[in-house]
């Protein structure tokens, strides 16, 4: 865990710079013609999102058949790779290969990271364990954020603009390469190291403990009566016709369609609605991930303290409302055009959104089975990632018919609309899920 944590410091750092520099990168690139940089983003965006997709499946038997850490390792080296491409790109479609190289390398380290997680943690500190890798994650990425905004201050006028975009994401691919270290200096995990754990003996008589030895291979050592005291590593067999997992990727898809319409393309928002320049936008953004890196901290504490409101799905279900309600006031600020509002909402809208992060990875695998853990954390990839990378393209047609700035608000309603749908799907399963915390509290 010390390692990962190490490995999310510094590919935090890195994407930090990376993923606002290169929309502002394809925008130089484009020589700032709307038409042209908005749909080429768009396209990027699609290219990663499919290469994403079309690996998270092989990515994740790969991570369940041969271990996380060989996982992590191949998928870190990608991406350190592909950090490199952007620096020396002298065309917007020259970018293409380094969003799919970074994709490919993404796709490999997502199940492979989400799995290792679940699989040194149970119960409670399962979640807490998730909160401090997003803790770090978007610590980190703000922190990256930050040396981007100091350096953009300190050097757009002293600096020439092509110096400029190449340096900073020259650092950001030397940050990426440094973080590829501390996992392959990571041990192999015991969970998959068979002649370990054939050694061990059950001397606790199949009490559950936090011990990584246990694995679902030790349920052919125990008795009938014993197998059952250790369901805080399995899906309860009264739920495994319950469809949850279903049930979580139906949500993913309509989570990650309704995003795709205006997430990716908040970085224009604020440059198309306000006419704001890019440092006060990654000013704004960097806002946003501060408090999505506290709030992830705190949400497993309030979740578990919120039994009489639903626990953990009812917390869920209640942030990602009140998400809902500040998007749809970023809806109608082309009319009011109130610029302090309107940051305040959104950065409203991305914390409530993200920090309910490790409650719902916690929630996932929980209802997964072990050796299952890659191919499910995949599969959600997939829901998520294929309607996100369609419907930016959407909204790009949207905003050459409705007159600007008013397209916007088109996007943001259809994410309002697929977020509460998704929203009243989450409660169909808070019964099943309340089932699973009560077998792992006994």
């Amino acid at each position: 865990m010390s390692k990962l944590i190490i490995y999310l410091i510094f590919s935090g750092l890195s994407s930090g710079i990376y993923s606002i520099l290169i929309m502002f990168f394809i925008k130089y690139l484009d020589g700032n013609v709307e038409s042209l940089y908005l749909a080429h983003y768009s396209l990027y965006y699609l290219v990663g999102n499919l290469t994403l997709s079309i690996l998270l499946i092989p990515a994740g038997i790969f991570t369940d058949k041969i271990g996380r850490k060989h996982a992590l390792a191949i998928g870190v080296t990608l991406i350190a790779i592909g950090g490199f491409i952007a620096p020396l790109a002298k065309q917007w479609w020259h970018l293409l290969f380094a969003s799919v190289i970074l994709s490919a390398g993404s796709a490999v380290t997502s199940p492979a990271q989400a799995s290792l997680v679940a699989d040194i943690s149970a119960g409670y500190r399962r979640e807490k364990s998730y909160s401090i890798v997003a803790f770090t994650s978007v610590g980190s990425l703000t922190v990256g954020l930050l040396v981007f905004i100091v350096f953009s201050a300190l050097s757009t006028v002293a600096v020439a603009a092509d110096f400029y975009y190449r340096f900073l994401l020259m650092l950001s691919g030397t940050l990426g390469l440094i973080a590829v270290i501390p996992i392959f200096l990571m041990r192999k995990s015991p969970l998959f190291d068979k002649n370990r754990f054939k050694e061990k003996s059950v001397e606790d008589h199949g009490q559950p403990t936090d011990r990584p030895e246990r694995h679902e291979e030790s349920l052919q050592q125990l008795t009938k009566s014993e197998s059952k005291s250790v369901n805080s590593y399995l899906v309860p067999d009264l739920l495994k016709r319950n469809r949850i997992v279903q049930k979580i990727l139906l949500i993913n898809v309509l989570i990650g369609l309704g995003a795709g319409f205006i997430i990716p393309l908040f970085t224009y928002y604020w440059g198309d609605v306000f006419k704001i320049s890019n440092l006060e936008v990654a000013m704004i953004t960097d806002l946003g991930y501060i408090g999505m890196a506290l709030g992830s901290l705190v949400t497993p504490w309030v979740a578990r303290r919120a039994t009489k409101y639903g626990g953990r799905v009812g917390t869920i279900v209640a942030f990602q409302s009140a998400s809902i309600v500040f998007a749809g006031y970023l809806a109608v600020v082309p009319w009011q055009m109130n610029l302090s509002l309107a940051v305040i909402a959104y950065i409203a809208r991305t914390d409530f959104m993200n920090i309910i992060g490790p409650l719902t990875s916690a929630l996932l695998m929980d209802h997964s089975p072990m050796k299952r853990r890659g191919v499910i954390n995949s599969m959600v990839g997939i829901a998520f990632n294929v309607p996100n990378g369609i419907s930016p393209y959407f909204t790009s047609m949207i905003l050459s018919v409705v007159p600007e700035p008013y397209g916007y608000a088109y996007s943001i309603w259809a994410l309002v609309f697929l977020y509460s749908i998704s929203s009243v799907i989450y409660l169909t399963i808070r019964k099943a899920d309340r089932l699973v915390r009560l077998s792992q509290h006994q």
